[in-house]
């Protein structure tokens, strides 16, 4: 998935800039129609699994809907009846889906973040310098390109360097728990957003050195190296 994002915010965009919108905009459809061929071709293959007769939404609204009749009508022999249909697995599912919730709710917020390479980042790069050879110019949608480069580079670097060395410490396999590789990821963005944060500062700054402000057409003679971290 990182190689095709790579592809695409690279190659694709510099042909979209440079060449053509018309042809920008096949390529992408033409890969994904042969992606679609080759997915049907094997459709024979493929394994399934035969789904239960209620949905684990289903299930747990049935416990919900249980519940509030149950608070509503109080100890009735109708409210009553409701409960007993509800199985204790159900009940376990719901309040495993309720724990969740407040790690949902924190991670929206990564998203946020998450969304700044893709957004804010691209209209930054658009404003800078960003001339690496020649007259070559990279297009500032391909920035968002060093997101899938970093991911691929620090995959076998936190796979075979960092687990090890976290096992040691933790004595569980994975290194570090689910839960606690979440958190090590919030500090990680709250860290990116505070360096994004300084960039932003120095972009501005040199925009009025240079008397560039409120002039987006114009490039700023900040390198776009600066938007890699």
């Amino acid at each position: 998935m990182c190689g095709g994002t790579i592809v695409t915010v690279s190659i694709v965009n510099y042909i979209q800039d440079n060449i053509n919108w018309t042809l920008g905009f096949a390529i992408p459809c033409v890969s994904m129609m042969f992606a679609l061929i080759i997915f049907l071709v094997g459709t024979k293959t493929y394994r399934h699994s035969v789904l239960e007769d209620k949905g684990p939404f289903v299930r747990i609204g049935q416990v919900i809907v249980a519940l509030m009749r149950r608070r509503q009508q109080g100890n009735t022999y109708a409210a009553e009846g409701a409960a007993k249909k509800i199985s204790d697995e159900q009940v376990e599912e719901a309040k495993g889906v309720l724990r969740l919730l407040p790690i949902w709710v924190t991670c929206l917020i990564y998203a946020v973040v998450f969304a700044q390479s893709s957004t804010f980042a691209v209209k930054q790069g658009f404003t800078m310098d960003r001339l690496i050879v020649g007259n070559f110019e990279v297009p500032s949608a391909a920035l968002q390109s060093f997101s899938s480069i970093s991911v691929v580079a620090f995959i076998p670097i936190y796979d075979r360097i960092l687990v090890p060395i976290v096992r040691k410490f933790t004595g569980i396999h994975s290194g570090l728990t689910l839960l606690q590789r979440i958190g090590v990821g919030m500090v990680i963005s709250m860290i990116s957003m505070i360096v994004a944060a300084l960039v932003e500062m120095k972009r501005l700054d040199t925009a009025r050195e240079f008397g560039l402000i409120d002039k987006p057409n114009l490039t700023i003679p900040m390198s776009w190296w600066w938007l890699i971290p």
